[in-house]
């Protein structure tokens, strides 16, 4: 993933986009969630900002949020001080929380990872709404599944005739990461066994080195800095993607990784019994989620004027070339941006589209429940 670069929204996000668009959300008027064009006259200088991650300290939430925050502060009028708070628990759901409950005036705002899934799901620990959050922007990631060279496999379709003892690692039931392995490993058919419950991807990775688990399902931005050397080097075996979803809500392989198969082209081939339509639809939501993984948001309610400053600052510090060779050196991977207008067209086509499916719904409800 060599010569990583900054792509404003690029061909995956643009094409789920207009596939959750297409579900019935078509946007909002032009003038109710800017794009960080606007030229503020707030000035921040002698205060300090205070941005909520809701994943533990070292993860890839983490990293990917303490790089922002670094560069960010160059880009508000007054250069403010930025503190980052950690809020870790409930499958992210903690954090998201209390950057809701937060005084909306333009100085507190989240990177948050997946505050989408847990929202679609019943009795989740959520007291937010996606639809009501002040957006500023997002990034779209995809996820790769990988284990432990020792287990044996050498690809995904050992994982059918194999007798390896998996042990999968996850965040917690209503997670993406837990959801996905299970959906995945359930239709395949492979006895498993699910530790979940890992504050964040640097625990999970810490519990794989001791070989407390060997399978598990991460995000590009600590996958490809920590683990992809470990598959150069041969003691991680990559296994699949999760991919992308593209114009016609179908799941395709994420440009940045086109020889890897998705775990959906795995279950068309090498499913145990029927995969079924419900499933199908089901894995397609648990992707397209990952079109907004990384979302970049303030409480409800904050002034128009402030949050254009936030937006024009990350507009800029994505654009910056300072960040863009950290980013390089750090992630390795070309990130794909989302200005805050298209992050809540792809946030509101995400709600539609599960109203618009409630058995995919139900069924990841009851992997919920049977956790």
């Amino acid at each position: 993933m060599k010569g990583a670069s900054i792509r404003r929204l690029g061909a995956v996000a643009a094409a789920a986009v207009l596939t959750l668009a297409a579900c019935g959300q078509s946007g909002q008027d032009d003038d109710a969630v800017g794009s960080g064009d606007a030229e503020p006259e707030i000035s921040l200088e002698g205060e300090t900002l205070r941005v909520i991650i809701n994943f533990s300290a070292g993860g890839p939430t983490d990293t990917f949020g303490r790089l922002i925050t670094k560069h960010l502060t160059n880009h508000l009028p007054g250069n403010p001080d930025i503190v980052v708070e950690n809020v870790p628990g409930a499958d992210g759901a903690l954090g998201s929380n209390r950057l809701w409950d937060a005084e909306a005036d333009g100085l507190t705002f989240g990177i948050l990872t997946d505050p989408m899934l847990p929202t679609l799901l019943p009795e989740s620990e959520v007291n937010y709404d996606m639809e009501e959050w002040t957006w500023v922007g997002g990034i779209s990631e995809t996820m790769i599944l990988f284990s432990r060279a020792d287990l044996g496999l050498e690809t995904a379709e050992d994982l059918v005739d194999s007798s390896a003892e998996i042990v999968a690692g996850g965040y917690g039931p209503r997670s993406d990461v837990d959801l996905g392995e299970r959906l995945f490993f359930d239709t395949l058919g492979v006895d498993y066994n699910l530790v979940t419950g890992y504050p964040g991807g640097n625990d999970a990775l810490a519990a794989l080195d001791r070989n407390e688990i060997n399978t598990f399902l991460l995000s590009l931005s600590t996958y490809v800095p920590r683990v992809a050397p470990q598959v150069e080097d041969g003691s991680v075996v990559e296994l699949a993607q999760a991919g992308a979803v593209d114009e016609e809500g179908q799941v395709i392989r994420d440009p940045r990784f086109p020889d890897l198969p998705t775990m959906h082209e795995l279950l068309e081939e090498h499913a145990a019994s029927d995969y079924s339509d419900v499933e199908q639809t089901a894995m397609a939501q648990i992707v397209g989620t990952l079109s907004l993984l990384r979302a970049i948001v303030a409480p409800p309610g904050v002034p128009e004027e402030n949050a254009e400053v936030l937006r024009a600052g990350l507009s800029d510090t994505l654009a910056d070339p300072a960040f863009q060779a950290e980013s390089e050196q750090l992630l390795g991977y070309d990130l794909i941006v989302l200005e805050a207008d298209e992050a809540k067209t792809i946030s509101d086509g995400i709600v539609q589209s599960a109203e618009d499916n409630p058995e995919a719904i139900d069924y990841l409800a009851e992997l919920v429940r049977s956790s």
